[in-house]
């Protein structure tokens, strides 16, 4: 996931409402082969039609999938696309490599919790 998919991806969550709708797909809609936007609206209490317009954005920025099963479209996380999102952070944050991001020792704050015994005061 290049650096302007992680940024949308991550837009996208953080908006309130856009993150309960997709929390519950993950819940629920994914061990469920799937969920309609009624069923969302209802599992997450929010009006249908709202539901709907998070659940395309959230389609837009590649974490949700959905399918059409006659007159309903239903919508399920996109597993693979969570996997390289929390990849994609991790590299884009370094994680694995925090001993290199530490300060010396002898730079801790006043007051942090770095600070003990052999740190400056």
């Amino acid at each position: 996931m290049d650096d302007r998919q992680l940024t949308r991806a991550l837009a996208s969550l953080g908006q309130p409402t856009r993150f309960a709708i997709f929390r519950c797909l993950v819940a629920e809609g994914w061990a469920r082969g799937g969920m309609h936007a009624g069923e969302v609206a209802r599992a997450t209490g929010r009006s249908h039609g709202m539901t709907a317009v998070h659940l395309k954005e959230l389609e837009r920025a590649g974490l949700v999938l959905s399918a059409n099963n006659g007159h309903a479209t239903f919508f399920q996380p996109d597993v693979p696309a969570l996997a390289d999102l929390a990849a994609s952070l991790g590299a884009a944050l370094g994680l694995g490599l925090a001993e290199d991001c530490a300060p010396p020792a002898d730079t801790a704050v006043a007051g942090s919790p770095r600070q003990g015994a052999g740190a400056p005061a």
